[in-house]
């Protein structure tokens, strides 16, 4: 029997980050639709529950692979701007942005007015105000 499930995924994609968090929010909704009973959680768990098995089963490696990336590549500019948003909250001395283009955090003075700020990383610059 296990030998007939490797044959089978064999050449198919398999999971990853982004179906496990599809995954979890799939269970999420399934909860929603189990207390609220509104046909549109059914059909969001339902929709989320097909792609996910979708993307497992997908012999289409390269783009599921870029799917995946560009999931990590969000997750990790909320991470940043989560970051900086705490990092302002305790630094008085200092303002803390994340470059548009990059994600390069970088720290200003505070209480320069509205600056130019030039990303050290990418050169990429944006008006803020510290």
């Amino acid at each position: 029997m296990k030998d007939k499930i490797n044959r089978f995924m064999n050449g198919r994609y398999g999971a990853d980050d982004l179906n496990r968090a599809l995954s979890i929010l799939s269970i999420i909704f399934l909860g929603i639709s189990l207390l609220f009973e509104f046909w549109i959680w059914k059909a969001v768990f339902a929709c989320l529950a097909i792609y996910t098995i979708y993307r497992v089963l997908s012999k289409n490696i390269v783009k599921r692979q870029s799917e995946n990336e560009k999931f990590k590549q969000i997750l990790k500019m909320s991470e940043r701007q989560n970051d900086v948003i705490r990092r302002n909250h305790e630094d008085k001395n200092y303002k803390y942005f994340v470059c548009r283009q990059c994600g390069q955090k970088i720290r200003i003075p505070r209480k320069k007015g509205k600056i130019e700020i030039t990303c050290p990383t990418c050169r990429y610059s944006f008006k803020a105000k510290t």
